[in-house]
C-alpha cells in the first residue's frame, strides 16, 4: 500500500506530545520499515516538519537534523517534489484549506492512501485519509 505521510504523523511520533496518536504513529512506522507499506512523504511535509519543530516545540538545530535523518532514513522512501501551485492556490480559495495542505493533497497519486490526523483533507480529497491507527495491524 503506498502511503502520502503527512506533517502531523512525523510530528506526533518525534514529539510524543499525544500517547494516543504517538502510538498509532509508532505501529504504522513498524509497518513501514517491515515493508508493508511504500512510504511517501511531500517537500512541503519537510518543510512544515522543520518549522514546526523549530517554531513550534523549541527543538534544537541537532535534534531536528536527527529527525530529518531518521525521516531521510525510513526504507523505501520516495520524496515527492513537484507542486501544482496554481491549483493549490484555486483550491484554498474554493475550499478554504490551507495552502500547505492543497499543495500536499495535489500531489497524492492514483490508489494513494494520505496519511494524516488532519480531518481539512476529508474535505480536498473525499475518502482518501487514513489515520495510522487505521492501517496498523
Amino acid at each position: 500500500m503506498s502511503c502520502l505521510i503527512d506533517t502531523n504523523v512525523w510530528i506526533r511520533y518525534f514529539a510524543k506530545d499525544d500517547l494516543r496518536q504517538f502510538e498509532e504513529c509508532d505501529r504504522f512506522f513498524d509497518q513501514v520499515e517491515m515493508g508493508s507499506v511504500a512510504p511517501y512523504v511531500s517537500n512541503v511535509t519537510l518543510m512544515e516538519i522543520l518549522y514546526t519543530l523549530k517554531s513550534y516545540y523549541g527543538f534544537s538545530k541537532e535534534k531536528i537534523a536527527h529527525y530529518l535523518k531518521t525521516i531521510m532514513g525510513t526504507r523505501n522512501l520516495v520524496i515527492l517534489e513537484k507542486t501544482n501551485s496554481r491549483l493549490a492556490f484555486e483550491k484554498t480559495i474554493k475550499v478554504g484549506v490551507k495552502y500547505t495542505d492543497c499543495l500536499i493533497a495535489g500531489q497524492l497519486k492514483r490508489n494513494m492512501v494520505l496519511v494524516s490526523f488532519d480531518r481539512d483533507f476529508d474535505r480536498l480529497v473525499p475518502g482518501i485519509r487514513k489515520e495510522p491507527g487505521d492501517l496498523v495491524k
